[in-house]
């Protein structure tokens, strides 16, 4: 427990360094409520999800639908008064191996039956704006129905100097949890691509230039399931890069590690299919 309250302490005063730098040009009141939203929105990610009690990770909100990598600085700049998307991302190391799980929160809304990301739907039912927010009545302090996790396994390998980074990819998982009600998952899609050029490892890191054995590489890992079940963990370990070869980022847009996430639902009360789609970056140049 000890172990879960300073995570959620980090997750907290992340969430309140973040808020500060957005809300900067707008009224106190105003800051003070995105800040509320935000924290309710990791409280209750944290209550439907596995949120590993380890004290070697680091947790962060991430923007989805975003190919390149950013800065905090530059998120703010990009997102300043729109309806951003986010999720939750928590990354763990063990020497080289990594695991990068993003839980991307979403709320049933009430209206049209649809998926919507969680802080985009507590910005819609709470704040007025550009849109409109929702009766006061119809407004609940319940913001996440669904959370939909994925995790990219690779190695992350240096040089000497650790100037320059190498990846192996090792593998996915994925899985949903949440409230069943009117809500039924239909089918549970996540692809993790790694893209670079390909060298041999150790040469890689020990050698000052080593050549490139093939350009533009890449190697995907896929989870495809039909009627998923709700809490169990899917995977994909047969596509992974062996003990001697690593990859290089040498383009800042086309190399890296890409995930794309999709989940098709259906909504008995309104009888309607639909499907929630996701892209992030978790590795780069």
């Amino acid at each position: 427990m000890k172990r879960l309250s300073k995570l959620f302490g980090s997750i907290i005063a992340l969430v309140l360094v973040l808020s500060l730098f957005m809300g900067t040009t707008t009224i106190e009141n105003s800051v003070v409520q995105q800040v509320t939203l935000e924290e309710q929105i990791v409280s209750q990610i944290i209550e439907r999800s596995d949120i590993p009690q380890n004290s070697a990770t680091q947790s962060q909100l991430i923007v989805l639908n975003q190919t390149g990598a950013m800065c905090e600085e530059e998120m703010q700049l990009t997102n300043a008064g729109e309806l951003t998307e986010k999720a939750l991302q928590i990354t763990s190391q063990n020497g080289n191996n990594v695991a990068v799980s993003t839980y991307i929160p979403y709320a049933i809304d009430s209206v049209t039956g649809e998926l919507v990301n969680s802080f985009v739907y507590a910005s819609m039912v709470t704040e007025s704006g550009t849109v409109s927010p929702r009766n006061t009545q119809e407004i609940s302090s319940q913001f996440v129905d669904v959370v939909v996790k994925t995790t990219a396994y690779y190695a992350k390998l240096s040089d000497s100097l650790g100037t320059i980074y190498y990846y192996r990819h090792a593998g996915l998982e994925s899985a949903w949890t949440g409230s069943s009600g009117p809500f039924q998952m239909t089918r549970l899609y996540a692809s993790y691509i790694t893209q670079g050029d390909l060298k041999a490892y150790p040469d890689c890191v020990n050698q000052v230039s080593s050549p490139v054995l093939q350009y533009d590489y890449s190697i995907e890992s896929l989870i495809n399931q039909a009627n998923p079940t709700m809490g169990t963990v899917y995977l994909d370990g047969n596509h992974t890069m062996p003990y001697n070869r690593a990859v290089h980022m040498a383009d800042y847009y086309e190399d890296g590690g890409f995930v794309y996430v999709k989940v098709n639902y259906y909504n008995r009360s309104t009888g309607q299919s639909k499907s929630a789609e996701k892209t992030y970056k978790i590795y780069g140049k």
